[in-house]
């Protein structure tokens, strides 16, 4: 990647000083909840509202400066990590010098605040405290109302804008509780299959892979404390077995569809491109796009394949736009003649008259 300017290191510094000053009088609405999955949302008991995205509030004088970055961090439908920038339009995926550098600058900020004493404010949902580099400690009452599933909201990490409250997030925070293990005198002696599809629920919350064997599974949950009661259960290796057949599936039906989104990001990337057209070899058009992440997206299997199949539509459509302008150029030319055949004959008119009066004089 080419090289970048460095930096303004005094504006950087000026502004995240600026930034953590001006936080210390901010009392954030915002306050941190974990799903029952333990995914981490933000509440705000004032409007009620809920979103997945850390709000500005509660975001340190770092992360403010890193969004206020040009350079954002993506990831490709195949969960690779690559950064574009939104001005210049480049992509890359490597990190950027610029952003690097940011970073570093950042952290250098960051060492150098050796307070570590915070400001203490009351607010409407708890205790908070503003920390000296900008961050927010939180000590939610117990009577902090928790919001529901149909009041979340998310936000596009690709565009920024956020999404109906009516639609359904990709992660439901009110998703049904964990049954409570350590409250169960005998694991065996209740529903085995209410048992079975806990046991599922905890085997999933732990991000269990499905491609293991149950001695690999066991490396990856003894260190939480409900194993101890779950290694009791009978069924226990019947359930991992299900677990995994029905996560298997899942996996399938989620690469499914990023396959099919990366298929169609393709498709309409290229019928909106001006870089190519239809007759541009497929290896021409690999070089044009080699770093675009939406031609990336496409495993390389099935690429050449689909660009020629899009191509042919391409195609279709230039030939049509084509024969639509010569159409017209024809209209356009048959009203110039039309014309110049009036002008003509209006001439002869003229020119007869003018004879026919010579002729009365002479």
């Amino acid at each position: 990647m080419s090289s970048e300017p460095p930096i303004d290191r005094d504006a950087v510094w000026h502004r995240l000083r600026e930034l953590t000053d001006a936080r210390k009088s901010i009392v954030p609405a915002w306050v941190e909840h974990k799903s029952d999955a333990g995914e981490v949302y933000f509440y705000n008991a004032e409007t009620q509202a809920s979103v997945w995205e850390k709000p500005a509030e509660l975001q340190t004088a770092g992360e403010i400066v890193l969004a206020e970055s040009t350079w954002k961090e993506y990831k490709d439908p195949e969960g690779r990590v690559y950064f574009h920038d939104a001005t210049s339009g480049k992509t890359a995926w490597d990190p950027p010098e610029s952003l690097l550098e940011l970073k570093a600058l950042i952290e250098e900020f960051n060492a150098s605040r050796t307070d570590p004493n915070s400001a203490p404010v009351n607010g409407a949902a708890g205790r908070r405290a503003v920390s000296e580099d900008g961050s927010v400690n939180e000590e939610s009452n117990a009577s902090s109302a928790t919001p529901t599933a149909d009041r979340i909201s998310r936000t596009s990490p690709e565009r920024g804008e956020v999404l109906a409250k009516e639609s359904t997030p990709a992660r439901e925070p009110t998703e049904e509780r964990q049954m409570d293990v350590f409250a169960i005198k005998d694991i065996n002696g209740i529903d085995k299959k209410e048992a079975a599809e806990a046991f599922r629920k905890f085997l999933d919350e732990k991000n269990v892979p499905s491609n293991i064997n149950w001695e690999n599974c066991v490396k990856i949950i003894q260190s939480d404390k409900r194993f101890d009661v779950w290694k009791k259960f009978s069924d226990r290796k019947q359930a991992f077995n299900q677990y995994k057949i029905q996560k298997q599936k899942q996996e399938k039906e989620d690469q499914r569809k990023r396959q099919e989104k990366a298929r169609e990001m393709f498709e309409k990337m290229l019928l909106a491109t001006d870089k190519i057209s239809y007759s541009t070899p497929y290896r021409d058009a690999d070089r044009v796009f080699a770093t675009d992440k939406v031609w990336r997206g496409v495993a390389e299997r099935e690429r050449e394949s689909l660009y020629e199949d899009v191509m042919i539509v391409v195609e279709k459509r230039e030939k049509e736009q084509a024969e639509k302008d010569r159409d017209e150029s024809m209209e356009k030319l048959c009203d110039i003649l039309n014309n110049l055949h009036e002008v003509n004959e209006e001439a002869v008119t003229r020119l007869t008259g003018v004879q026919a009066l010579g002729l009365k004089e002479i």
